[in-house]
């Protein structure tokens, strides 16, 4: 009796279970137990893979999950990053940036960086192999996250140790990869040992939430629960409105008398059960009886609810709420402005903190080094000036105004005052200033020998000398 009692009051006293920290991937009630997240980077170690494949589900099944990925594609690659060279002498800038478009055109490379994009916002990481191709210059080879190896955690000694596949070396900094080989065309997972690829190889791009995080979380992560209970509610309301649709009614006895006993008219009350309504359709119903039509729950409230939602998921999302849900009916021109003001500045952030020097950067100077290690590149001082040759912009797509002649006033009202370059400004629209003056000189001077003129372009005329004043006086 004693100890039965002493183990009732242990349980009471003693404290809840800790759940996992990430709900995205957990069980049961979202606020049960004794959510915590003592350390970022062992909380998305032991959760990453189970958010990245549901948010990969959603992704594929969810309308607006869907969207959300493609609006995060479209805003921060586009049409792919442009390159400047940064050199300080034009020929070799122009040199560096010809050799490199070809590069990237042979390469798709505008398609590796919406790849990459895609992976780190669904699966939160991206990772990427690069390699020499045959004619000794860059390769690129996407790989999955799944592939680098979150099961390999282990201490190597010397302050070496690694995480989820990432091995670090005694300063905690990356120094390697461990992938597990697969086939793209494999069906079924199967087992291989894992390749170590070294980091100066290796493409880990990432967003992080903290300074101990080895791999990436899924950018859905947040918004998970939250998207699969608005698909719950969704699926009521279809329910709900069909039902509404079938115009369902009861009739009902009121003097409980009637059931099964005839009516005057020979009717049975059986008969009056199966009656149905059609278009135009009267009926009189005899004495004691009544017709009751089903009311389900209106749907006002439950509609204001599921847009409540989709709200809470564009804020989850980062995202303006107008474009997640493609509904405009609440946005004008000032409210669409700031939302996009505010997007454009998160997109940007990403772009610059995250994408460029991580992935863009680090494959340019990759690049230029085999292009001229293999001779595609001719550079006598390259080794003796490598910053200069390794110096460069990266310039995103121009991203869209809602007015695009306020825009481009503003650009030009930008370079007319010194706030920023032509080059800077025509690179943003993924063009090379240097051939764009090119064509604009050639189309000038071609519209000026024919005559004609467009917009603000005037063809020049010879100047003829001023006749003389032949009037006496």
């Amino acid at each position: 009796m004693f100890e039965r009692a002493r183990a009732t009051i242990a349980r009471m006293i003693a404290p809840a279970p800790m759940k996992r920290g990430i709900e995205a991937a957990g069980l049961g009630n979202r606020f049960g137990g004794n959510p915590t997240v003592p350390r970022v980077g062992a909380a998305t170690l032991g959760a990453g893979g189970t958010v990245r494949d549901r948010a990969r589900h959603v992704t594929l099944n969810d309308p607006l999950a869907a969207n959300a990925l493609s609006i995060y594609q479209t805003a921060l690659s586009g049409s792919g990053v442009s390159l400047a060279s940064g050199h300080p002498d034009a020929g070799v800038r122009r040199e560096i940036d010809d050799a490199f478009r070809s590069w990237s055109e042979r390469n798709d490379f505008a398609a590796h960086q919406s790849g990459a994009v895609q992976a780190l916002v669904r699966d939160g990481e991206h990772v990427e192999i690069m390699g020499i191709g045959d004619d000794g210059n860059l390769s690129l080879q996407p790989v999955p996250a799944e592939l680098l190896d979150a099961s390999l955690t282990r201490e190597l000694g010397n302050g070496r140790y690694i995480a989820g596949g990432v091995e670090f070396d005694g300063r905690n900094r990356p120094i390697g990869y461990h992938i597990s080989p697969q086939r793209p065309t494999d069906l079924f997972a199967g087992y291989a040992p894992p390749v170590r690829f070294d980091r100066a190889d290796t493409l880990h791009v990432f967003r992080p939430l903290g300074p101990d995080q080895p791999r990436g979380l899924s950018w859905f992560a947040p918004v998970l629960l939250p998207l699969h209970e608005l698909g719950q509610t969704l699926d009521a309301l279809g329910v709900t409105a069909k039902i509404q649709a079938m115009l369902t009614a009861f009739l009902v006895d009121q003097n409980g008398t009637a059931m099964g006993n005839p009516f005057g008219d020979g009717q049975q009350a059986g008969d009056l059960l199966n009656v149905s309504l059609e278009p135009g359709t009267v009926r009189v119903l005899p004495s004691g009886w009544d017709v009751r039509f089903s009311t389900p729950a209106q749907m006002q409230q439950s509609i204001e609810f599921a847009a409540l939602s989709i709200r809470t998921l564009a804020a989850g999302l980062q995202i303006p709420e107008f474009l997640f849900s493609g509904d405009m009916r609440g946005a004008n021109y000032s409210s669409m402005r700031s939302a996009l003001v505010q997007f454009r500045t998160h997109v940007e952030t990403i772009q610059y903190i995250t994408l460029i020097p991580n992935y863009h950067a680090r494959i340019f100077r990759r690049w230029l080094t085999l292009a001229v290690l293999s001779g595609t590149l001719d550079f006598a001082d390259f080794e003796a000036n490598r910053d200069d040759y390794f110096r460069c912009e990266w310039y995103p797509p121009a991203f869209p105004w809602v007015d695009p002649e306020k825009d481009i006033r503003a650009e030009a009202l930008a370079v007319e005052n010194g706030f920023k370059s032509r080059r800077q400004v025509v690179a943003e629209r993924g063009y090379d200033i240097e051939r764009l003056d090119a064509e604009i000189a050639a189309d000038r001077a071609r519209e000026q020998s024919m005559g004609i003129a467009f917009g603000a372009t005037k063809p020049t005329k010879p100047e003829t000398p001023p006749t003389e004043d032949k009037s006496n006086g």
